[in-house]
């Protein structure tokens, strides 16, 4: 039960970082989520949501790094 609270909580945090970088918030929470849905098979409780998190952060980062300012 607290995993899927903290599922809930990543994708609820990724899509505001998102919309804070100018980013479709929407699309950015439900790849997150989805990403979290697929970790569950990773056989690390608790941890496998940690690691989709540091996934979709690094994700979001090379992007961003990737995309260069924003005009």
């Amino acid at each position: 039960m607290i995993e899927i609270i903290a599922i809930i909580a990543v994708s609820i945090l990724m899509a505001k970082v998102a919309s804070n970088s100018n980013l479709n918030g929407v699309l950015w929470g439900i790849g997150t989520l989805v990403l979290c849905i697929l970790s569950l098979f990773i056989p690390v409780p608790f941890g496998r949501v940690l690691i989709a998190a540091i996934i979709a952060f690094a994700v979001m980062t090379v992007y961003l790094v990737k995309r260069g300012p924003v005009r």
